[in-house]
């Protein structure tokens, strides 16, 4: 596997805690998706969140803008990684965009994306693509992007031209809409908003 794809690969990790649930897919964006920032989202995500075993740290640290830190436990050790995740909106969704750490020397421009809903103040999911589908629509030229590999997609729109490429499928084609991945909240953020 190429090093840019198993950076995409742990990126998506971060996001949904659990590899098992991703296996080796990716879709990326030169851009953050969605149309504008989503503070208030990002505000109730401040916290500590798990799915199974693993813990994210999260910490609204500008407008939309969030830090978060993936810890990774295994018997011997835990591994810690901190990245990026933008939230923003457009009006039917929420999106998670997930940058690769600065201090990574392989590091791209790259954001993996997701969906994120926030059922309450302790449950959130995360909804992750359909590779398949966006590798369609890009070989389809329905959006604009590249295949870069059988199980990666980068996508070259604008967050409003991929609102109009959305608008014109069924949501369930293009999103994992029937596996999401449940966090749940262990401890909000000091001074954090969990309505």
């Amino acid at each position: 596997m190429p090093t840019h794809h198993l950076h995409s690969q742990r990126m998506l990790l971060a996001i949904i805690l659990c590899a098992g649930l991703v296996g080796c897919s990716a879709v990326e964006s030169r851009q953050p998706m969605g149309l504008e920032p989503a503070a208030d989202i990002a505000e109730q995500l401040q916290g500590v969140w798990a799915h199974g075993n693993d813990v994210i740290c999260m910490t609204h640290i500008a407008t939309g803008v969030c830090s978060l830190a993936y810890l990774e436990t295994s018997k011997r050790a835990v591994d810690a990684t901190v990245y990026q995740l933008i939230v923003r909106r457009s009006p039917q969704r929420i999106y998670a965009n997930l940058t690769q750490p600065k201090d990574d020397p392989a590091a791209t421009n790259l954001y993996c994306i997701a969906l994120l809903q926030i059922n309450d103040k302790n449950h959130c999911e995360v909804i992750l693509p359909r590779v398949t589908a966006f590798a369609a629509a890009v070989e389809q030229a329905a959006v604009a992007g590249t295949n870069k590999a059988k199980d990666s997609v980068t996508l070259d729109c604008s967050p409003a031209q991929f609102e109009t490429y959305l608008a014109g499928v069924v949501q369930s084609n293009v999103w994992r809409t029937e596996e999401p991945v449940r966090l749940i909240r262990l401890v909000p953020a000091t001074g954090a908003a969990t309505k």
